[in-house]
């Protein structure tokens, strides 16, 4: 399953739409809120500034 996920859903599906009480095809969903950047890779992850990207992207100075 991995590490630091806080929630996991099955939506069901009978033919082609989303059917609550079907158990034998479906969606299921993990929601994953962060990694850990030394399983990810051996070299983890650097975040650079990007003074190009969209505002709401920037670091805050707040």
């Amino acid at each position: 399953m991995g590490d630091n996920h806080d929630g996991m859903w099955f939506f069901g599906k009978k033919g082609g739409a989303y059917d609550a009480k079907a158990a034998e095809n479906g969606l299921l969903v993990m929601n994953h809120e962060y990694v850990n950047s030394n399983e990810l890779s051996p070299f983890g992850y650097h975040v650079i500034q990007d003074n190009n990207a969209a505002p709401i992207f920037k670091k805050s100075t707040c």
